[in-house]
């Protein structure tokens, strides 16, 4: 499976909502693993690395942030079927996909 790659435009925006979604996690008190600078960077969850991983006593969030130009890669299509299928495996764990523009 190939893997898309963002222009720089677009790598900024999903940085800075990776970030901004890390920081939503931190302001709840959230232990947050986010693969953004200044967090710990995220365990992989089935094979895929999610940006950012949010957990609170035994709830677990899984975020994944695409842009416009990679939500309908390959590789996007195989994290989010991963994510899915691990948060639907967990009852207290909770996976959403967020698009930056």
């Amino acid at each position: 499976m190939s893997r898309s790659f963002r222009n720089p435009i677009s790598q900024t925006k999903h940085d800075r909502r990776v970030s901004r979604e890390a920081r939503g996690y931190d302001r709840k008190r959230y232990s947050v693993q986010a693969d953004v600078s200044g967090y710990p960077r995220p365990v992989a969850i089935g094979g895929y690395r999610p940006d950012v991983i949010a957990q609170k006593g035994t709830y677990l969030s899984i975020v994944e942030v695409e842009t416009p130009d990679t939500v309908h890669s390959n590789h996007a299509q195989a994290q989010h079927r991963a994510f899915r299928r691990a948060a639907d495996r967990h009852s207290n764990w909770h996976y959403r996909q967020v698009i930056a523009n």
